[in-house]
């Protein structure tokens, strides 16, 4: 695992920068610094990440995992760049000043963003197909520049409650839930052939998301992509040498920490679906929670508490960047002499990540998404499928839901050409002509298509969400 690149910075090293990112976190906490630089203790911690790097895993910061014994297991991540031949007494401070939290130490981004995200099997598979039972990683929140976490961590400390956990979630710089059309480079399946030209572009990595990422951090230039910087705990927890006025304020930062762990605390939620079975009994007489369920998750998307998915385009520079040179790569890679076939006749190299409805004309969300995982109790595919078709194949009637709520969305729903639907629909092919080619036109040219492998687990069937011009 790639190690943490940590530096300790006095308060005149970082507080304009706190400044300029959070100027009311800044406000709150200034006064406090002023009155701990007596004592030496006005200092905080930057840490550094690369895109895609994992720094929380089930919610807890990597470097403060502890074993049943209460012994740090990983503090060996932590390196510090002031000066390595201290670097143990520097980890000893850290963990003294910063690691008491049952989680992730009170923090703030200075630079970029982070995901947090979960990750499950999917339970929407193919009846005995183990292929599609996958993987797979969805976003429960993603936090930008500014935005302060770690806070209920720093609220249990403060009343010092050690029974706070939060089990179930991780968290990277950047982000980390992309889902690709490319095949991935599994050895004694089909198209073995060019799922080893694929790896061997993305830097060998076993999946195309990964190397994906690995492209980004190449793409970026720099050996950082975001810093958070990390605040000590006598900045917020009462020490026995706090004076009157330095309770008063330490209490304001205190009473911030508190309002923006309620304003957080919505939007991280996993549920327990420990009685899905009889959620279920009804699934084939249309069963009203289910499609009540699903219902509130599409209007949640709507109203931006949910995260839709939409493919890397000129909204993300940087992204799109790395799918330019892809194709570069892809066109120039000969599969077949004799036809002059290349990897880009094969598959175009197509990446789709999470983001909100509200930054974007469109967003679509999978029928079998990873993210329905969320609301959802397990179901198979050859179950969830008939029912979600039954009743959101007709965009209008979630187009009229949205009407009734004050929304205004054009809804269109896309499937792959089934035997059994006796419906017309709108196929993947459809979806492709609609919404994304003219993404990718220019890298194209006009005599090339939009070629697209359409067997991949969710092309099954997807729904649009689209801003009514």
């Amino acid at each position: 695992m790639e190690k943490l690149k940590i530096s300790k910075l006095n308060w005149a090293q970082i507080s304009s920068k706190i400044k300029s990112v959070n100027s009311k976190f800044h406000a709150a906490i200034s006064p406090i610094a002023a009155q701990l630089d007596s004592d030496n203790l006005a200092f905080v911690y930057s840490l550094k990440l690369k895109f895609g790097q994992k720094f929380i895993e089930n919610g807890k910061m990597i470097a403060l995992i502890k074993d049943s014994s209460d012994k740090y297991l990983n503090t060996q991540l932590l390196e510090f760049t002031e000066d390595n031949d201290d670097n143990q007494k520097l980890i000893n401070e850290f963990l003294t000043y910063a690691g008491n939290t049952c989680g992730h130490p009170l923090s703030i981004i200075s630079e970029n963003y982070i995901e947090i995200f979960c990750e499950s099997y999917s339970p929407y598979c193919l009846s005995g197909d183990a292929a599609y039972q996958k993987k797979y990683f969805f976003p429960l929140n993603q936090l930008g520049k500014g935005e302060v976490f770690g806070v209920w961590e720093a609220i249990n400390l403060i009343i010092d409650d050690s029974k706070y956990d939060s089990k179930g979630w991780d968290a990277v710089a950047g982000k980390n839930c992309f889902l690709s059309i490319l095949p991935e480079n599994k050895s004694g399946v089909s198209s073995a052939e060019y799922r080893r030209e694929f790896s061997a572009i993305f830097n060998k990595m076993t999946n195309s998301k990964d190397g994906f990422i690995s492209l980004v951090n190449e793409k970026y230039g720099k050996d950082y992509f975001t810093e958070i910087i990390i605040i000590p705990e006598q900045f917020y927890t009462k020490l026995k040498k706090d004076d009157d006025n330095m309770q008063l304020i330490k209490s304001k930062l205190r009473e911030l920490i508190f309002k923006i762990g309620w304003q957080q605390e919505e939007k991280i939620r996993i549920p327990n679906w420990e009685d899905w079975e009889s959620l279920l009994k009804g699934l084939h007489k249309k069963d009203i929670g289910l499609i009540y369920t699903l219902k509130q998750h599409f209007i949640n998307i709507a109203t931006n508490k949910a995260f839709g998915i939409k493919p890397v385009d000129r909204k993300d520079p940087l992204f799109f960047e790395v799918v330019s040179d892809l194709v570069k790569k892809f066109r120039t890679i000969k599969l077949d002499r004799g036809t002059n076939k290349s990897l880009l006749d094969y598959c175009f190299p197509l990446f789709f990540h999470y983001t909100l409805f509200n930054d974007n004309d469109w967003v679509f969300e999978i029928s079998h998404s990873p993210s329905v995982n969320v609301v959802l109790p397990p179901i198979k595919l050859d179950d969830f499928k008939p029912t979600f078709e039954s009743h959101f194949i007709d965009g209008d009637q979630l187009k009229n839901l949205f009407k009734s709520i004050g929304l205004s969305a054009d809804v269109h729903f896309y499937a792959k050409k089934s035997k059994k639907s006796s419906q017309e629909i709108k196929t993947m092919e459809h979806f492709v002509e609609d919404n994304i080619s003219t993404i990718y036109s220019g890298l194209l040219g006009t005599k090339e298509g939009l070629n697209i492998n359409f067997d991949h687990w969710f092309f099954n069937g997807l729904t649009v969400i689209k801003k009514n011009s």
